[in-house]
């Protein structure tokens, strides 16, 4: 019997390994191979997924722009407001990083 893979769940698995890489080692060290390792796969399980390493860390990307848009929609009486929403995507990304790492990307993205 064929082995029943749910798709969403691998991407997702990718992606988290793919964040847990940039926090540790930083987005230089997101490479195809060290993503599926991460993630708990060999390495020629990425590619169905994702062709290339910029088609993986752009799903990346959108996966928790798509998260914090998804939040903040979930809050009606704040869903507009500008400077929430950048708290609320912020927030979002630096869940992913170390102290390290949180201190270098707050730099970068508020600089």
């Amino acid at each position: 019997m064929p082995k029943i893979v749910d798709h969403d769940q691998r991407r997702a698995e990718l992606v988290e390994g793919t964040w847990r890489i940039i926090a540790r080692d930083g987005i230089e060290s997101a490479t195809m191979r060290g993503i599926a390792a991460e993630a708990g796969f060999a390495n020629g399980a990425v590619k169905p997924y994702f062709a290339t390493k910029e088609e993986t860390l752009t799903f990346a990307f959108a996966h928790v722009y798509d998260a914090t848009n998804m939040r903040i929609a979930s809050d009606p009486d704040r869903a507009g407001m500008h400077e929430d929403s950048i708290r609320k995507w912020t927030d979002m990304v630096l869940k992913y990083l170390g102290d390290a790492r949180r201190k270098k990307w707050v730099s970068f993205l508020f600089c």
